[in-house]
């Protein structure tokens, strides 16, 4: 699940994180209305610059991106 989701960065909520200054590759799924197939997908890479975890906040982490793509259907839409 991610949140705060930007052109620049996002927040994935997870158990298990990878440590600060790690690049991921992320593909992000967005909501769909009920019984919807999901087409929109945001995909890129990322770094690592936050890990949060206890009890106080939710577990997950920060990433930061030179910038995604905007993709529907496999295909590209935008591009940052």
């Amino acid at each position: 699940m991610t949140r705060d989701v930007s052109e620049k960065g996002a927040f994935i909520t997870t158990l298990i994180c990878p440590p600060v200054e790690t690049t991921v590759q992320l593909t992000i799924f967005l909501d769909r209305k009920q019984g919807a197939e999901s087409t929109v997908q945001i995909k890129g890479e990322a770094r690592v610059i936050r890990v949060d975890r206890g009890e106080e906040v939710v577990s997950g982490f920060a990433v930061v991106s030179e910038g995604f793509t905007l993709y529907s259907r496999d295909k590209p839409i935008v591009e940052q």
